[in-house]
């Protein structure tokens, strides 16, 4: 999978080939750490002893993925929480294609609300006659819609799952 990703970046001129390098490479090593630290476990003996259901701690994931995704890019922000947090979301009993469907949702939000969204940065750098209070209430709209769909789809999980259960 690793490769593939790296494979398409390339192609699409996301990263130059010896920065792909450095990114597979330290995916590669966090992938490791990951493993010999046993995170999953840990976080899981972690949700155990805080008594948390898990929703609560779905939750939790949410909302630290929330307030990362305001200082890192959506690439970064994934690839830097799912590992981690993919097997302890398979030991409390969701799905992974949900939680995957939820992460990509939750940093799309985060990566243009208020106030430190990075988007909204960016607009700003394409468009400098406009205020960032302009770009954020012209925003306002839009992740207000984002979160109703991110409030459908972990409260009624169906929703996100019908697609990929017809898929196979």
């Amino acid at each position: 999978m690793l490769f593939l990703f790296v494979i398409w970046d390339i192609y699409y001129g996301v990263f130059v080939p010896t920065e792909a390098s450095a990114v597979a490479l330290a995916a590669k090593l966090f992938s490791n750490f990951i493993e010999i630290s046993r995170m999953p476990a840990n976080l899981l003996d972690w949700v155990e002893t805080m008594n948390l259901a898990p929703t609560s701690a779905m939750w939790t994931i949410r909302g630290i993925n929330l307030v990362l995704g305001c200082v890192f890019v959506g690439p970064a922000l994934i690839l830097l929480t799912v590992p981690p947090l993919a097997p302890l979301v398979e030991l409390l009993g969701f799905a992974p294609i949900w939680f995957g469907i939820v992460v990509v949702v939750v940093t799309e939000i985060s990566m243009v609300i208020p106030p430190i969204g990075i988007n909204a940065f960016v607009l700003k750098s394409v468009r400098p006659t406009l205020s960032l209070s302009e770009i954020f209430r012209r925003i306002a709209p839009f992740w207000i819609a984002d979160i109703a769909r991110l409030l459908v789809i972990v409260l009624y999980p169906p929703v996100a799952l019908c697609r990929p259960s017809v898929m196979g």
